[in-house]
């Protein structure tokens, strides 16, 4: 069997992406959230640090007449609720907060998605996908594409399914039945906390 692979090369360079606006904008939020933590937190240990010594001072001085100083009862950062609060900015910060917000949006309104490929390059990508005569799929190593002759694409699907000790050839659709079984064993893998309702 003649089985014709042929090798396809482009200059072709993908357009930029088009991003969802919303979650860009949540991304940001995260991010300087987490830098105002940052620079809160560094401040309340700094006034911590200066409370803590002039505690000790006082301690230190009081001890004696307190032999059973009070132990502070337990605390567990994982046993309490997530906390959603965000401190103020500093103005540094919120101004730079600004200025990244106002580029998101100025690139949203102004980016358009514009060619890349001359008009030919299209009548031909068109051409090839429209041709029946051929497959067009991705190799299976490597980032190359191969165009097949459709007839022989078609042989070799069927020669490899015809092979018994591989495949069985089926009196009816068993799609439905598969997909409750599948289903009835997930379900049980939610029950045993193997895996959770998200990744369901």
């Amino acid at each position: 069997m003649n089985n014709h692979c042929y090798p396809i090369t482009s200059s072709f360079v993908p357009p930029p992406p088009i991003f969802d606006l919303g979650e860009l904008k949540q991304d940001v939020d995260r991010f300087f959230r987490s830098a105002s933590l940052y620079l809160w937190h560094l401040k309340d240990n700094d006034t911590q640090t200066n409370t803590d010594e002039s505690d000790t001072n006082s301690t230190n001085s009081d001890s004696d007449s307190d032999p059973h100083p009070t132990i502070a009862p337990f605390q567990h950062p994982k046993l309490k609720p997530k906390s959603m609060w965000t401190p103020p900015f500093p103005s540094l910060l919120e101004h730079v907060y600004q200025l990244v917000l106002h580029d998101i949006f100025e690139y949203k309104t102004k980016h358009t998605t514009t060619r890349n490929l001359s008009s030919g390059e299209y009548k031909a990508i068109n051409s090839l996908k429209n041709n029946r005569k051929i497959v067009i799929k991705p190799a299976d190593k490597g980032s190359n594409v191969v165009i097949l002759n459709r007839k022989d694409y078609v042989q070799e699907g069927l020669r490899q399914l015809g092979k018994g000790e591989v495949y069985e050839k089926q009196d009816k659709d068993l799609t439905e039945e598969h997909f409750l079984k599948v289903k009835e064993v997930v379900e049980k893998m939610v029950d045993t906390k193997e895996i959770n309702k998200k990744n369901r």
